[in-house]
């Protein structure tokens, strides 16, 4: 295995810091709402459905108004992104280099975020993943299986 120099990447690391170039923040959105919301068309607040520019507003990750209930509604509201300050890029990087133990300091040089935004994710990336197992098991459990 060959050391870089100092201020020289080797080839895995320039490919790591490309990474955040091949991702289209459009299509990383809708996954993430697939993932954590399920549905973009209700209000959080009250279920309602939402039409028109309420709709294309709520969904573009904008904050706007339910028309039912009068709620200010947002996007990532009651979900484990409420008040994410990363592109969808970064959460994405940082999901996946978190799960290959690339170290933090290294996550967030790639990613371009301070080491203790890496940390505080980290964190909370791990009270999701507790969470979601808890709920799994809770599921298999109810199921009987």
């Amino acid at each position: 295995m060959t050391e870089n120099k100092p201020g020289e990447l080797g080839v895995s690391n320039l490919a790591i810091s490309a990474l955040p170039l091949l991702l289209d923040e459009r299509r990383l959105r809708c996954w993430f709402l697939a993932v954590f919301r399920g549905s973009v068309t209700e209000c959080p607040l009250c279920s309602s459905p939402l039409i028109g520019k309420v709709l294309r507003t709520f969904a573009a990750g904008r904050r706007t108004k339910c028309q039912s209930c009068g709620g200010d509604i947002r996007l990532w509201q009651g979900t484990p992104l409420h008040a994410m300050k990363l592109s969808h890029s970064q959460f994405f990087l940082l999901v996946c280099l978190s799960g290959l133990d690339v170290p933090g300091a290294d996550i967030a040089r790639i990613i371009g975020i301070s080491k203790s935004t890496e940390h505080a994710w980290r964190n909370r990336l791990q009270t999701i993943v507790i969470k979601d197992v808890a709920a799994k098991q809770t599921r298999v459990g109810a199921d009987g299986n």
